[in-house]
């Protein structure tokens, strides 16, 4: 069976990710589920997250991945939202996915407009996001990029919508990347 196309969202916490990821699945063509990272966050158990034997976070993050292959092995195709912002994020994820379709887009906001989100939002660390869009700039090998302070989300969704539909585009950029993941990276990941 023909694996479902992965359609993987990175970008800071309050990018507006699950915004677009809604956009998507309404209005992209043909079904595509959607699987946010934070279910997983949600469901590891609050006393496993500090204790370094069960590696609550590790472990979370490796059932969200082994779930999203059971859903493309389906011949589904699946819409995720992460994080992938340090060195160990990005390997596992390219370990669990090498032989995936994956189209990669990066979701960017400037900083100004994630701190006032997170103010707004109130549920999250002040700072969070700005800290892991500093780990993210240079990361440039993406199929698109998209911009959710400069445009809305509906125009956001369109330009994926549009880059999907596009039968001659091949997405490579990951196809490249597990051949050669230390372009991906820059210099801060740890």
């Amino acid at each position: 069976m023909k694996k479902g196309r992965i359609l993987l969202l990175n970008g800071p916490s309050s990018a507006g990710k699950t915004t677009l990821a809604w956009e998507l699945q309404t209005n992209a063509p043909g079904y595509w589920y959607w699987l946010p990272f934070d279910c997983f966050l949600d469901a590891v158990p609050s006393q496993q997250w500090d204790n370094d034997e069960t590696g609550g976070f590790r472990t979370a993050y490796d059932l969200y991945h082994d779930c999203v292959k059971v859903i493309s092995d389906q011949g589904k195709d699946i819409i995720i939202d992460t994080v992938m912002y340090s060195k160990d994020s990005f390997l596992s994820f390219v370990n669990k996915f090498v032989e995936y379709p994956v189209i990669m887009i990066k979701v960017i906001c400037s900083v100004e407009e994630l701190n006032r989100r997170e103010h707004e939002r109130g549920d999250r660390d002040i700072g969070l996001a700005s800290s892991q869009l500093k780990h993210m700039e240079s990361q440039t090998n993406y199929d698109l990029i998209v911009d959710t302070h400069a445009h809305s989300s509906e125009v956001c969704a369109r330009s994926i919508i549009e880059l999907l539909t596009n039968h001659e585009k091949s997405f490579t950029s990951f196809a490249s990347l597990t051949a050669n993941p230390e372009r991906w990276m820059n210099p801060s990941f740890q």
